[in-house]
């Protein structure tokens, strides 16, 4: 599996505008490390691995945008995936 950029909530994310540098045009391996997610609403910060997976401590976030991938991936989730939305930002952009 290769890297992937997310779709941040508000920015559209690196295919859109790097998450980064306001100067540089973005693309697939262009994301801001540092997210906030909103899981069902409650605001949790972590880190994006560029794998679909969000850290945050110990336990793993999927955005909901990869899903669809997820039962391929073999996660240990401690959520029910299929009906969590989890949202995701770029830490700048959310703190905006």
């Amino acid at each position: 599996m290769g890297k992937f950029p997310y779709t941040c909530e508000k920015c559209g994310g690196a295919y859109q505008r790097c998450a980064i540098h306001s100067d540089c045009e973005g693309g697939q391996f262009c994301w801001e490390k540092n997210v906030v997610l909103l899981v069902n609403g409650e605001q949790k910060t972590g880190q994006y691995d560029g794998y679909g997976r969000v850290w945050v401590g110990s336990e793993i976030f999927v955005p909901s945008e990869f899903k669809e991938f997820i039962p391929n991936w073999f996660l240990d989730l401690n959520y029910d995936w299929e009906k969590t939305d989890v949202k995701i930002f770029c830490e700048s952009c959310y703190s905006k």
